[in-house]
């Protein structure tokens, strides 16, 4: 149980209903209608949503997500559901229903049977930066350790995107360069707007994330390589 307690869940749902879910989530939002579950995730670093499949807005709400996340894990708490409307979902990906009144059995089979397989392939596109950051590189989205999300620019969020990429080498002042300004590179000297969208950035990241070394260049250190 001890590496699944590091997800984070959101949960249409009534608080008691809270207790199904602790033992499996670091992080529990609870909100009471699918109406406030977009604004929620948004805000936050969700690893799965469980949505209230009794509401009329469900399937305009699953659509809403899957056009910019493919990878938020989303299962539906249900009181009965039809298998032409299970049809119509297969499409957008679900993790399973669960049927309500919930019991602990129930949650328990569908979680390691359909929850925590999606969970961990959902996690490959996430990096692990120091004291516990996150960077989703698919989304190019920064949280910090509390699962809010970070804002960032245009370059702070490309700059952060190839370093993760490249985590395990060194990416040269050229290199970098090159890749965030393209062919104003070629013409205009970069240097100097590389040095500051660096210290910009590092001032949204933990102390020493980004690391440097005279004649490699820059290199982000991610958590696998602090521990």
């Amino acid at each position: 149980m001890k590496n699944l307690k590091k997800d984070a869940s959101l949960i249409v749902g009534q608080e008691y209903e809270k207790e199904f879910f602790d033992p499996f989530f670091k992080e529990i939002y609870m909100v009471k209608s699918n109406d406030m579950v977009l604004s929620c995730y948004q805000k936050h670093n969700i690893s799965i949503i469980f949505l209230n499949f009794d509401e009329k807005n469900t399937l305009n709400i699953i659509k809403e997500i899957r056009k910019k996340d493919r990878d938020v894990v989303i299962s539906l708490l249900v009181t009965d559901i039809s298998k032409d409307i299970l049809q119509e979902l297969l499409p957008l990906h679900l993790s399973g229903c669960l049927k309500r009144p919930l019991n602990k059995n129930s949650f328990r089979e569908l979680f390691y049977e359909h929850i925590l397989i999606d969970l961990n392939i959902s996690k490959r596109n996430r990096i692990k930066i120091k004291s516990k950051y996150v960077f989703d590189t698919e989304k190019t989205v920064l949280y910090n350790n509390k699962s809010s999300q970070i804002k960032l620019t245009k370059h702070e969020s490309k700059l952060i995107s190839l370093l993760s990429l490249s985590q395990d080498n060194f990416l040269t002042t050229e290199s970098l360069e090159y890749f965030i300004w393209e062919n104003e590179s070629s013409l205009y000297d970069c240097n100097n707007r590389l040095k500051y969208l660096i210290s910009n950035t590092r001032k949204k990241l933990p102390k020493d994330s980004i690391i440097n070394i005279y004649g490699l260049g820059y290199k982000l250190l991610c958590e696998e390589e602090m521990c």
